[in-house]
């Protein structure tokens, strides 16, 4: 009967320590869902910001005048 005692405290033990990893591994999983949230918000943003930015180069004319590439001159020199 002293066998039957002791394997039922290994076996307790043993769930003790598996629980303990199973709530480890749930809060690193909430953790890395927060990350992949903000991930996914950064691409999202930079998604509309490219094509905001396309539609701007769009309606660019195909040749700029000489006077948009030229760097501005600075007075006294």
């Amino acid at each position: 009967m002293g066998s039957l005692v002791e394997e039922l405290r290994r076996r307790e033990a043993a769930a003790c320590g598996a629980r303990a990893e199973a709530d480890r591994l749930r809060s690193r999983i909430e953790e890395l869902a927060e990350e992949l949230a903000r991930a996914d918000e950064q691409v999202y943003r930079l998604v509309v910001a490219g094509r905001k930015s396309r539609g701007c180069w769009k309606s660019l004319p195909r040749s700029p005048p000489d006077d948009v590439w030229t760097a501005p001159r600075r007075s006294g020199r």
